[in-house]
């Protein structure tokens, strides 16, 4: 054999054995590539899946400070029936209990007066009655 077969065969040797250690890395290149392009993908959805609920955040957010409004309004409103329960409902009440205890007294001795003269007047329709009946047996006999 001479030095350029030799050559060419140490050559082809060569690339056999590189191919043969090379192979190896290119499919864990390839590999990786693959994993590479399935995390982007998965990257996709996650940027998708963010974007969303940053939309979801900014809907509460908005839902929050709509809340946060009503509740200061409530707490206006209460104030606000508050003052008009010591300014207006109060005095009122008291006003109407001080003429209400008077009042009361009167009509619960009034009660038990007209009581008194119930039972006088049934009395007095009895004897009414025993003097019509003797009026009118004198009636007969005369």
């Amino acid at each position: 054999m001479t030095n350029e077969e030799l050559l060419i065969a140490l050559s082809d040797m060569l690339d056999q054995k590189l191919k043969s250690e090379l192979q190896p890395i290119k499919d864990d290149i390839q590999e990786m590539k693959e994993d590479i392009r399935t995390l982007k993908a998965e990257m996709k959805i996650l940027k998708a899946d963010v974007e969303n609920l940053k939309a979801s955040v900014h809907i509460l957010e908005g839902r929050a400070d709509l809340t946060d409004a009503r509740w200061r309004q409530m707490s206006e409103d209460i104030r606000a029936i508050k003052a008009e329960i010591e300014t207006e409902i109060r005095p009122a009440i008291a006003l109407l209990v001080e003429n209400y205890v008077p009042a009361a007294r009167r009509f619960s001795q009034a009660a038990d007066r007209i009581e008194s003269m119930e039972k006088d007047i049934i009395l007095i329709k009895k004897v009414v009655q025993e003097h019509s009946r003797r009026f009118e047996q004198m009636d007969r006999c005369v």
